[in-house]
């Protein structure tokens, strides 16, 4: 039973606030869209949604599913409340802002028109890039080793703005990729975006809708779609290394830098692309929040439930994995501060950046444990 009460007064308001979003069956579940947000409901509260939506009133819901009124009442506070149906906009928080500044539907939707249109080309263009893609690992595997000491050198003004840029244009192609095969297999991507994370600039793009896709496949393929098409860049730059040497410091920064980028994008324990494969093919959706509820209540799980055990093991990896970094991070704010060869402008804007991230990161942590601590205790 749903823990709301809601006394259901008007129905049409309750039609109308049913109408603002999109409901999609899924066989096994039910997923509610409102704006960018989505809903996992189970079969028959879907069932029971779409009846709502569909104009029924609570009298014919109730003789349809057999069920009370209070429990058809109730239901619909408990959507209400969760946010279901209200158009709500995202909180703002300082370390954490975005800044929508493209719509490439259009864009999309003509690469995606071709590219289905003209089979031949693209089983071309997917075979060239296997063999770029592969002929870069090739490369980097016979040439690591001079690359990666090569990552100091020359850390002028002009190479790291250099950096800086290419960095920028690579991950912009990366976002591309993950909106491009989002599109294609039958999403829609309705925004390109500036992101800052701890003030340090990125992009993203909004490819939610992948959660509506019947096919796991295709929500994996997204997901690799974007370090793909990275991989793709270093590749293309490392076969052209050879004929460049005066610049071979900055390429081979370049490829570290993506080589480095990519690896922890596949870190499960940080909700990036790694996370939500993980989370996708585990099918636990909520992977990272559910992973810190079971830790509180490590009692509860049960021996014989897998999904428990794998959420409880993972919440155990998180916390080793936040505690190995964050030690990490103290080490490497005195290396960058002491140790380091990096010019001192350069240390003094990562010790400044990254000494706010740690305040930040203590200061949730301690926040989080006194809010639950009250909670507990009421």
């Amino acid at each position: 039973m749903y823990a709301f009460q809601f006394e259901v007064k008007d129905m049409n308001h309750i039609h109308n606030k049913a109408q603002n979003v999109e409901i999609v069956n899924m066989s096994d579940h039910y997923i509610v869209k409102n704006q960018q947000l989505y809903f996992k409901l189970g079969i028959e509260e879907g069932e029971i949604l779409q009846q709502i939506q569909n104009g029924k009133s609570i009298s014919d819901v109730v003789a349809e599913f057999n069920k009370t009124e209070k429990y058809i009442e109730d239901f619909l506070s408990a959507l209400d409340s969760s946010g279901i149906f209200t158009q709500t906009k995202e909180k703002f928080n300082v370390f954490f802002m975005k800044f929508p500044f493209y719509n490439p539907s259009r864009f999309l939707s003509y690469l995606t028109r071709i590219l289905k249109e003209y089979k031949f080309l693209n089983m071309m263009l997917k075979l060239v890039s296997f063999l770029v893609f592969f002929g870069g690992i090739y490369s980097f595997t016979l040439n690591y080793k001079e690359i990666f000491s090569n990552v100091v050198n020359d850390l002028s003004f002009n190479s790291l703005l250099i950096l800086y840029i290419s960095i920028f244009i690579v991950t912009f192609i990366h976002e591309i990729g993950h909106a491009l095969s989002c599109q294609y297999f039958g999403g829609k991507v309705e925004k390109i975006g500036f992101l800052l994370i701890f003030f340090s600039p990125a992009l993203y793009t909004d490819i939610s809708s992948i959660r509506v896709f019947k096919n796991k496949k295709h929500i994996i393929y997204v997901l690799l779609a974007g370090s793909y098409f990275q991989l793709l860049v270093v590749s293309i730059v490392l076969f052209i290394r050879p004929y460049f040497p005066e610049y071979q410091s900055l390429i081979d920064q370049f490829v570290t830098i993506n080589i480095i980028s990519t690896v922890s994008n596949f870190v499960p324990f940080i909700r990036l692309d790694g996370y939500w494969i993980l989370s996708t093919l585990l099918d636990i959706p909520n992977l990272y929040k559910k992973s810190f509820q079971s830790l509180t209540k490590v009692k509860q799980v049960k021996i014989n439930n897998k999904k428990e055990n794998i959420v409880l093991f993972y919440g155990l990896l998180n916390v080793l994995f936040f505690s190995f970094s964050f030690l990490s991070g103290i080490y490497g704010l005195y290396w960058m501060a002491f140790l380091s060869p990096f010019p001192s402008y350069v240390k003094t804007a990562i010790g400044i950046i990254d000494s706010i991230i740690y305040i930040y990161l203590i200061a949730t942590l301690v926040k989080g444990i006194f809010y639950r601590r009250k909670k507990l205790a009421s």
